[in-house]
């Protein structure tokens, strides 16, 4: 299952509440299992979970859900889990928009774009309208759990398809400050969010600035990325921890960073320390 996972992380000893996770899922490598891992993690605690979903649909993690033991379509009629879907709120915001694709990785700050002449957003300008119709209704969902749930664990996955809609660099920072300011006001939520980079110029790769700001405000922070020799039978990736709170590592004589391998299976995830035995299956 994701005990292995969790038990790498420490999120099965430490208590998330008032704390942000950051996800970082490097360009070549998948982080969804870790998604799955703190959804198992907050059920098995009886907590509450909005998914802010960007990337993959809710289908999907109930699918996964059903392997790993729970049914997150009933605990959604329960109302222990609710979803958020920006991309269908934000939608009717952005038809009117250049259809090209983007390549997040290359876009420059300084160049000036003709398509700026032909009335496209610029990056760096902030749009409080999108970011309030962004932000609106996923705090209102939070509020609803709140109701009857102690506590909440907010998961946003994948935060970085925000830029791929044109949303500038600080419209996408306002989003993540306004969900830290209500993490603030309410203890009772802990907060995490995977975003992919993709390891270019830091000067002008948007998804890299956002993930450089999060590791900023962030508790924990989790990297995923490829084998830098390509693809592996016994490997699917490499992953590293960096909790940032001193009394968390002191009382768990946790290292200040710690690195693993893990292999992705069907229905478990193997995690091990490299050159090691598998650390727990």
């Amino acid at each position: 299952m994701t005990d292995s996972v969790c038990s790498a992380l420490g999120i099965d000893r430490v208590d998330l509440r008032g704390k942000l996770t950051l996800i970082e899922e490097q360009h070549g490598s998948d982080a969804n299992f870790l998604i799955n891992s703190f959804i198992s993690s907050s059920l098995e605690k009886s907590q509450g979970i909005c998914l802010v979903l960007f990337h993959n649909t809710f289908g999907h993690y109930h699918n996964i859900g059903m392997k790993l033991g729970y049914n997150l379509n009933v605990l959604r009629e329960r109302g222990q889990v609710s979803v958020v879907e920006p991309m269908k709120l934000i939608a009717s915001n952005i038809h009117d928009l250049g259809h090209d694709s983007v390549d997040a990785a290359n876009v420059d700050f300084n160049e000036k774009c003709p398509e700026e002449d032909l009335g496209v957003p610029n990056i760096m300008k902030l749009d409080p309208t999108l970011v309030r119709k962004l932000f609106l209704p996923l705090r209102n969902q939070i509020y609803e759990l709140l109701k009857h749930q102690e506590s909440v664990t907010v998961i946003i996955d994948d935060l970085s398809h925000l830029f791929d809609l044109r949303m500038s660099l600080r419209d996408v920072w306002f989003f993540v400050r306004y969900l830290r300011s209500l993490m603030e006001f309410e203890q009772s939520l802990s907060i995490s969010i995977l975003t992919h980079t993709y390891k270019a110029d830091p000067d002008s790769c948007q998804p890299d600035l956002i993930a450089v700001g999060l590791k900023h405000i962030s508790q924990l922070i989790i990297v995923v990325e490829p084998l830098s020799t390509g693809h592996a039978k016994d490997v699917s990736g490499k992953m590293s921890i960096r909790w940032k709170i001193d009394s968390v590592r002191t009382k768990y004589n946790w290292p200040e960073k710690a690195s693993y391998l893990f292999k992705l299976l069907d229905r478990q995830v193997k995690v091990f320390a490299p050159g090691g035995a598998v650390l727990l299956s």
